[in-house]
């Protein structure tokens, strides 16, 4: 094995990490050596172990064809992943909307110690309907220019984290850490650099000019960018706003190694549903509407904690607004053998306005007015008479939950009673 570069370049360390590997600084090629690492081996291989001083192409194939020793999830030269873990997270919706938190991450250069980004490996965090962020690390090798050797190495860290807004305009804004450390081989000493560029991948998008350029060898370094959709899509067309950064990384004498960021997608939309109009949100994450048992909601938040608690699902879907109005019909509102008292309704659960709504098997609790009627289990519909006030308060706190976190048709809610 032999090493192209000028020997004169390498440290001492590096001389003698390259030597220990079986380089041979003085050696000439009989030949010109020819070295392609392509995308279908890069995928094939998985991730590989490669020692310094080994040929890319021959020490990939070799992983390629080991079926034990190559696990996938991460490429050993150019990084993609695709292997994503959806979180969802249950409790009440954090307040990270506020403008002191995206000042914190826009003045950072370092991300924050706090993000759950920090705590994370190929895993997608949806920490709220408008923040979500992925941390992940690449074992990037440095392969010579001419020979094709492998010749050291390091580790690169990438922070992503990225905010839309659910409100007023569709926008996503992304904030990109980078960090270089553990460098061995012809690595050890120098530089790590890093350039990158941004852009949309959805039509009808748009980014300003953006550009990344900056030394991350034991150092953070930020890449910020935004991207917005200029069209407005009409009432009930939905469409993931697609963006990330690319990468290229090195140093010098070697190869430069293209990262892939992943895109984090939140979904747009102009809907007219519940008075929406413009704005984003991450639907993956699932966001919990609370029902007081206390105060002007103490009859619906009471009813409804019976009702989960004989079975009914916490979880629900929200359903079209004419098939809530269908649902209320048949559950409640047009039921003759459930007779009203002046200034008192028909509270039902799971709700007119959810999939999982508009059941005709009803059960009547303890406590309900109407005669008792026993029911378990996820199937069915609870009823019960309440006062008004507490039912029109309890409809209220739905409409602003819906609104608030952009709750379409199909998407997914829970349900608590604190």
């Amino acid at each position: 094995m032999y090493w192209d570069g000028d020997e004169a370049d390498l440290t001492s360390e590096q001389a003698a990490a390259l030597d220990e590997a079986g380089v041979d600084l003085n050696a000439e090629p009989e030949s010109e050596p020819h070295s392609e690492v392509n995308d279908e081996l890069l995928d094939e291989a998985g991730a590989c172990d490669i020692a310094l001083g080994a040929d890319v192409v021959n020490a990939l194939e070799a992983c390629a064809a080991d079926d034990e020793g190559n696990p996938s999830g991460m490429r050993s030269l150019a990084v993609e992943s695709t292997n994503v873990e959806e979180v969802d997270d249950e409790g009440a919706e954090p307040d990270l909307e506020s403008m002191s938190e995206i000042a914190t991450l826009s003045a950072a250069e370092a991300p924050p110690t706090t993000s759950p980004c920090m705590k994370m490996q190929w895993e997608v965090r949806y920490m709220s309907r408008t923040q979500a962020c992925i941390a992940n690390s690449h074992q990037v090798y440095a392969v010579s220019d001419k020979t094709g050797q492998v010749v050291g190495d390091f580790l690169l860290e990438v922070v992503t984290h990225t905010i839309t807004q659910r409100s007023l305009v569709m926008e996503a804004t992304n904030y990109t850490w980078l960090r270089a450390s553990f460098a061995t081989g012809y690595a050890l000493g120098r530089s790590v650099t890093a350039s990158g560029t941004y852009g949309c991948n959805t039509a009808g998008c748009e980014t300003g000019a953006t550009g990344f350029t900056g030394a991350i060898y034991g150092t953070w370094k930020k890449a910020q960018a935004s991207s917005r959709f200029t069209f407005k899509p009409t009432a009930g067309v939905s469409k993931p706003l697609s963006e990330n950064w690319t990468f290229s990384v090195g140093v010098s004498g070697a190869k430069p190694v293209k990262i892939q960021g992943l895109a984090l997608k939140p979904r747009c939309d102009n809907n007219a549903i519940s008075g929406l109009n413009k704005g984003c949100v991450y639907p993956q994450y699932i966001p919990t509407m609370n029902i007081p048992a206390t105060g002007s909601s103490a009859a619906a938040g009471q009813h409804i904690a019976k009702a989960i608690a004989s079975g009914l699902p916490s979880l629900l879907s929200r359903t079209s607004p004419a098939e809530a109005e269908t649902n209320r019909k048949r559950s409640c509102a047009s039921v003759a053998s459930l007779p009203r008292i002046d200034k008192w309704q028909c509270d039902e659960y799971p709700f007119a306005s959810s999939e999982q709504g508009g059941s005709i098997d009803r059960r009547i609790l303890k406590g309900c007015v109407w005669g008792e009627k026993p029911g378990s289990g996820p199937g069915g519909v609870s009823v019960c008479l309440i006062p008004e006030t507490d039912n029109n308060k309890g409809g209220a706190l739905m409409a602003e939950f819906y609104r608030v976190n952009r709750i379409l048709e199909g998407d997914d809610f829970r349900v608590r009673v604190p």
